[in-house]
């Protein structure tokens, strides 16, 4: 066992040229493992915060919208009206649509 031990190239004396290439390959190879595992890290930590800003995003979303469950058929027919004559579609829009309730009229 030794004796497989001494024979490696890593034990030659230091001018044997095929020792030196195994040596450099070998440092290669890790320099190019360390490399790709930094860029996995740095990938990961991308995802990690736009997930993170994203929820967020939503959470803020939530707390600052209301959703009516109810609402009249005066205004439920205003807003067919309006989305119609503004999408000027005949039946469903094709185009998503949406509405924002001011507490104010706007001029």
């Amino acid at each position: 066992l030794i004796d497989r031990i001494l024979a490696h190239p890593f034990f030659s004396p230091p001018n044997n040229a095929s020792a030196r290439k195994v040596c450099l390959s070998i440092l290669a190879n890790e320099k190019e493992r360390r490399e790709t595992e930094r860029m996995e890290a740095e990938e990961k930590r991308r995802q990690e915060e736009k997930e993170r800003d994203t929820q967020k995003t939503k959470f803020w979303m939530a707390q600052r919208t209301e959703v009516l469950e109810t609402v009249s058929m005066k205004t439920r027919v205003k807003f067919e009206a309006s989305a119609w004559k503004q999408w000027g579609a005949e039946g469903e829009s094709l185009l998503p649509t949406s509405f924002v309730l001011l507490p104010y009229r706007l001029e």
